[in-house]
């Protein structure tokens, strides 16, 4: 496209590749009651599969913030049990096993993976994940494979985002910590927060850009002069 000529009173607008990640608070989903639960399932599961975890928005990393290791463990133990339950709606087709197998061998071998903790035909399959670098980023292909990660607080998730990164969905966080992690975010980092299942919602402010702003023009009006 780039060899195409382009006048000089056109707008060129570009998307670019991205990534996109979830993070949940660990007391917030061991508070859930079972139908709370389902909903919150369901609804990321819309985020991740609804077009094989394609989308740029769509999450293919999940950090679970704060709690004790026990904590997170039975939080992670009830949660994925739930996704999977929610997972059983969507297609599931052999190329996207293969794929999703594949990446996680790939990310296992670049040590951005540490261990695969299910079976492999886990729908969705995940790891416990060392490092998020961009060499992990774009070994992952999505197809249903989600790398997890688990922090003390929120505001340590700012040092492992970049510009690549696009979407974050956030639950059980509180307005104040969610612009808190705004102000600590390096560069281009994030250009969207959203709660569960509205990962895929498209909005005229995108990747950071107003749309409407951008794609049209403005004739500006002065007022009359007075002589």
């Amino acid at each position: 496209m780039r060899q195409i000529p382009l006048k000089a009173t056109a707008v060129e607008l570009a998307f670019a590749d991205r990534y996109s990640l979830a993070a949940l608070k660990t007391s917030e989903v061991l508070a859930l009651s079972i139908d709370q639960l389902k909903r919150l399932a369901e609804r990321l599961a819309n985020d991740i599969l609804l077009f094989n975890q394609q989308a740029c928005s769509s999450p293919r990393s999940i950090f679970w913030i704060g709690g004790t290791e026990d904590e997170i463990c039975s939080a992670r133990a009830r949660f994925w049990q739930a996704l999977e339950d929610a997972a059983s709606r969507f297609p599931n087709p052999p190329h996207a096993v293969i794929a999703r197998i594949t990446d996680a061998f790939l990310l296992a071998a670049s040590g951005g993976v540490s261990d695969i903790y299910c079976r492999l035909n886990s729908f969705p399959l995940r790891g416990f994940g060392n490092r998020i670098t961009d060499p992990e980023r774009r070994l992952h292909g999505g197809n249903g494979f989600l790398t997890e990660y688990s922090l003390d607080h929120l505001a340590q998730l700012a040092s492992r985002l970049c510009a690549r990164d696009q979407t974050l969905v956030a639950f059980g966080f509180m307005s104040e910590e969610l612009v808190a992690l705004t102000r600590q975010l390096p560069g281009r980092a994030v250009d969207r927060i959203v709660g569960p299942g509205e990962a895929l919602n498209f909005d005229p402010v995108w990747d950071g850009m107003d749309l409407f702003a951008v794609l049209t023009r403005e004739i500006r009006i002065n007022k009359p002069v007075q002589l």
